[in-house]
């Protein structure tokens, strides 16, 4: 029994030991990058201080031998002018060296600091982005995980997901930021403090001897008072910034759900809410406030208690002295000045302690809630191909890198291999109209490449599908299997470990094709186009597209080649229309170079004409973020409106567009798109839709291709049937 009891412990503690491995391995390394980064810089940074501290005894020991040249007076054994000149030139001269110094070393800090937090700032905001493609996305080697690790890695990700939301990003940038980038400018200031300190004290007893030693006891009591109030100020930001995240979140939820909140009546409930909240915060902030006032207050009062202690003890030294019958021993101007300008340069390093104490808390923090931030969203594998980019397929060697960086989505989108058929429009002679003619997934083709070589790819090509298989990583194994046997090849995917995926899809569409998807909702239409997005992994075929900027190029015996670069924009409407603050016409053009032919041209297409002259300020007209002073049809418009604008697109992807258009207003983009002449008449365009819709907006009572003289050629493909 006590060796199964000990045997249970040495495990647990080897599991707890390991588990602190790996969280230590897996932070997110904030200070040694940037001190790889600016080392050098941090260091002339510390040079430079060096430089300027010791300029200031050089400078004050030349005051003091000034001051012992004008005492001197007519003595004999006075200095000559000439001394007392080569004196007043020295001190001018390390003056200017000093403000030269000193500027320069503001300067550097300054510029040191910037890049800092611009670095920070830009990680921060990438990993943030990044993040929908990273989370819950891991790695693995080999084999499969049991049911118990795959639990526990879900559990993972949902606790990573919650912590990570509970850190503000405006208080990470506008607060935590700033308090890194302090603590690490913070270190030339404690390297060079303890020279201060020694060089002044051993200064300020050769000046006034053991009369100094009352007023350093009066200036170490006072700082250490401050320095455990600052320490206790430094303590309370942690659960300061907790409250101001909270306060912050729930400002956040009420401003986003305004419209809802107003419509229900409980603008009460949501302003208690908030107040709430604040009076948490403000409650924390009035503790840090009282802790750091008297703090500073006992700081102000720090420098003329010293002072007045020290001359005070050293006057009453001086008279003992002269009461004794030493008359040498008295109070002059050489001795007091520069001794008053010791206790300010030793009562500014030794003040300076207790504010380095508290920035060393608030920093240490700070960095931690930078390196949790950091490290939630940080990938936990290598994107494939090495961050060069790459097609579905292999990277040319063969070898698989995981798809770890792709999105963990939720839903389920199941299309049966045999219902994605390509209906053919076939050219007179060679088949009738509307003829299945299934494509073989393997025909041709290696596993996961492209069996051609590039220069028999057509001009006008612009997507590519054979025999491709795409799925969501399923939150089981969170992607980790990486879909590959030991040589390379990608392996069956099964539906326990990837349950959402489109099966055999085969298509080309070329410029001058129009290409609807046709299906029922949940049949994989919007899954399609975020496959073509590169947002879901290639399991099995080959997918290549004019925006993918690379086509593997190999033989037809799979292996691996080089890649030919040739990337495009894709004109892209999504379901989910977004429109951003500003004008009208902001939100169509979006940054891009303007052009006033094709803008035109745009909203004619998509029936926008008709609601600028309704408008007083035409497409100048301002919205709101969301667009909500706009109907669901304007909205939608605006961002159809967005997505043909682009005339340099290599294709257009139209994901349900047409489902929020009235009969009317639908056909009328659809002919002014896709009839003769039409803006996208010379484009290769995808299109998703339910039937219904389609059959409202073109006479098409089956799913045949027709021909319109003129207009796009059009091709469907009916998912889920």
């Amino acid at each position: 029994m006590a060796k199964a009891i000990d045997h249970y412990r040495q495990q647990t503690a080897i599991s707890l030991s390991e588990r602190r491995a790996r969280e230590r391995r897996r932070r997110y390394p904030v200070m040694r990058v940037v001190l790889a980064a600016y080392g050098w810089q941090l260091l002339l940074i510390l040079v430079l201080k060096v430089l300027f501290t010791a300029l200031e005894y050089v400078n004050l020991l030349t005051l003091k031998a000034f001051l012992q040249f004008k005492e001197a007076g007519s003595d004999e054994d006075a200095p000559t002018w000439v001394v007392g000149t080569l004196i007043c030139v020295a001190m001018i001269a390390i003056q200017l060296v000093s403000i030269f110094g000193n500027n320069h070393y503001n300067f550097w800090k300054a510029r040191v600091t910037i890049r800092i937090r611009t670095a920070l700032t830009a990680a921060l905001f990438k990993h943030l982005v990044e993040k929908p493609l990273h989370n819950g996305s891991s790695s693995s080697s080999s084999g499969s995980e049991s049911d118990s690790d795959q639990r526990q890695q879900q559990q993972q990700q949902r606790s990573s997901s919650k912590s990570s939301d509970s850190v503000n990003v405006f208080n990470l940038v506008q607060l935590d930021i700033e308090t890194v980038e302090t603590l690490i400018l913070l270190g030339p200031e404690i390297l060079v403090l303890p020279f201060q300190i020694a060089v002044t004290a051993y200064v300020l007893d050769v000046q006034v001897g053991h009369a100094a030693a009352p007023g350093v006891g009066v200036l170490i009591v006072l700082c250490i008072i401050i320095a455990l109030l600052e320490r206790r100020n430094g303590q309370l930001r942690d659960p300061y910034m907790a409250r101001r995240d909270i306060r912050i979140e729930r400002c956040r939820e009420t401003l986003q759900n305004l419209r809802l909140i107003k419509l229900l009546g409980w603008e009460g409930v949501a302003e208690s809410h908030v107040r709430a909240a604040r009076a948490n915060e403000v409650q924390m902030l009035r503790r840090k406030i009282y802790y750091e006032y008297t703090a500073a207050w006992l700081g102000a009062c720090v420098r003329l208690a010293t002072t007045m202690v020290t001359l005070v003890m050293f006057t009453y030294a001086s008279l003992a002295k002269v009461r004794g019958g030493d008359p040498s021993f008295a109070l002059k101007a050489s001795v007091a000045i520069p001794t008053m300008h010791l206790l300010g340069q030793m009562i500014g390093p030794v003040m300076s302690i207790p504010q380095m104490i508290r920035t060393l808390i608030e920093g240490t923090i700070a960095l931690a809630r930078l390196e949790t931030a950091l490290d939630l969203a940080a990938p936990s594998a290598k994107p494939r191909g090495g961050g060069q980019p790459s097609s579905y397929g292999d990277d040319g060697d063969g070898k698989g890198k995981g798809d770890a960086w792709l999105p963990v989505m939720k839903g389920l989108w199941k299309v049966f291999g045999e219902s994605a058929v390509v209906k053919k429009e076939h050219d007179k002679g060679n088949g009738s109209p509307g003829e299945e003619e299934p494509l073989s997934p393997t025909e041709g083709l290696s596993e996961r490449t492209v069996s051609r070589p590039l220069t028999q790819v057509e001009d006008d090509m612009r997507v590519y599908l054979r025999g491709a298989c795409f799925a969501w990583p399923s939150a089981a194994n969170g992607g980790s299997s990486g879909g590959r046997r030991q040589d390379g090849k990608p392996t069956p995917t099964s539906g326990a470990l990837l349950s959402f995926r489109l099966e055999r899809l085969s298509m080309v569409v070329r410029r001058g094709e129009c290409l609807v998807v046709m299906g029922p909702p949940g049949s994989g239409k919007s899954t399609l186009v975020a496959a073509l997005l590169r947002e879901i992994p290639l399991i099995e075929g080959s997918c290549w597209t004019a925006a993918d900027g690379s086509l593997p190029v190999s033989s037809s015996s799979g292996g691996g080649g080089d890649m030919a670069y040739a990337a495009s924009p894709v004109g892209f409407a999504p379901q989910c229309v977004w429109v951003c603050g500003g004008t009208i016409r902001w939100n169509i053009v979006l940054g891009r170079p303007w052009d006033a032919v094709r803008y035109k041209r745009v909203i004619e297409a998509c029936a926008l004409t008709h609601d600028f002259q309704e408008w007083p300020n035409g497409d100048l007209r301002e919205v709101d973020e969301g667009g909500h002073s706009l109907s669901a049809g304007q909205r939608v418009r605006v961002a159809l409106a967005r997505a043909l604008y682009d005339a340099k697109a290599s294709y257009f992807l139209l994901d349900d567009t047409f489902k929020s258009f009235d009969p009317k207003v639908g056909y009328q983009i659809w002919q002014s798109l896709l009839g003769p002449g039409g803006l996208l008449a010379d484009s290769a365009t995808i299109i998703t839709i339910d039937p219904d819709s389609f059959h409202q907006f073109y006479n098409h009572t089956n799913t045949q291709t027709q021909t319109i003289d003129g207009a796009a050629s059009l091709h469907v493909i009916v998912l889920g049937a």
